[in-house]
């Protein structure tokens, strides 16, 4: 039986993937148990399609995150498909090594998963290899050779207006070049790049930054939280606590961490940065209790 686009694809379409069919879904936007499943339905239908497999397979990962279940026999299983060739797979390896996201970080074991990716043809591993060379934080672990190699590879793909290489750069000049990292970041935030977006954010909103404008800084963390990204959604909140680029207002830091919270859903990648954000929810909360307490005495006053 011919397998067209099932809600499966809908749901958990990997971005980047070059055989999905349907658009990718972010993990932030990832509807977790509607997405399983689906694509339980759609393995069971279709047992022979790959895609289905590896959609239902990240999405158990991010699942099983939240409920802080081992993920060691689901790798095992990416792994066979990755073997299998299925080269978004390799890349997706690539990714969780690097990002110590399901497990431990392993440069060298992202390095081989990408380059496993690139020589099966794809174009995103070769910018995520480019990046993971380029990074300084990595120069120590792969040496000036491929720093080169890299930021070589991140250039090319940059002049195709890749808009992960085009991040991956501005992110390297954001202290050595703001003119161009601003154009870089623009570039990628127009093509729907998220991390663009809030990346802006920052650059716009510090007024150290010669680009320095709260009304710009505000249309970017915007659009980064119109598309669902977490970290702008925590901005909004931190900024209307703070009354910096908006006057501040207690009941719409109280929305903006509800809308935090319901996104990350146990998927926060830097446990360092997930345990910071939650001390400050915490800070954020109290004020409220008390705002919300103050409240309520001046109404009784009133009466």
């Amino acid at each position: 039986m011919a397998q067209g686009v099932t809600e499966c694809d809908r749901l958990a379409a990997v971005p980047g993937d070059p055989e999905a069919v349907a658009p990718g879904v972010e993990y932030w936007n990832l509807k977790l148990d509607r997405a399983i499943a689906a694509c339980e339905l759609a393995a069971n239908e279709y047992p022979t399609t790959v895609r289905t497999k590896f959609q239902l397979l990240v999405v158990k990962l991010y699942q099983n995150r939240k409920l802080k279940q081992p993920n060691e026999k689901v790798i095992d299983s990416l792994k066979k498909i990755s073997t299998d060739g299925y080269v978004h797979a390799f890349f997706f390896l690539g990714k969780i090594n690097e990002n110590h996201f399901f497990s431990k970080k392993d440069l060298g074991a992202a390095e081989a998963y990408y380059k496993s990716a690139v020589k099966l043809g794809s174009r995103q591993a070769q910018v995520a290899l480019g990046a993971l060379y380029a990074s300084s934080r990595n120069e120590a672990v792969f040496g000036e050779k491929k720093v080169l190699l890299g930021e070589k590879w991140l250039d090319e793909a940059a002049s195709r207006s890749d808009p992960d290489a085009l991040y991956a750069l501005a992110s390297r000049l954001i202290e050595s070049d703001r003119k161009r990292a601003n154009r870089l970041l623009t570039l990628s935030a127009n093509q729907g790049n998220p991390r663009a977006m809030y990346l802006l954010y920052l650059m716009h909103a510090n007024e150290d930054n010669p680009f320095y404008s709260k009304k710009s800084a505000k249309l970017w963390l915007n659009r980064a939280a119109e598309n669902g990204f977490p970290q702008a959604l925590f901005a909004l909140a931190h900024e209307y606590f703070l009354g910096g680029l908006y006057r501040r207002n207690l009941e719409k830091t109280a929305d903006w961490l509800a809308a935090f919270k319901d996104k990350m859903s146990g998927t926060e990648s830097d446990d360092s940065m997930g345990n910071l954000k939650k001390l400050l929810a915490k800070i954020f909360l109290e004020e409220l209790e008390i705002y919300h307490k103050q409240k309520g005495k001046k109404h009784g006053e009133k009466k």
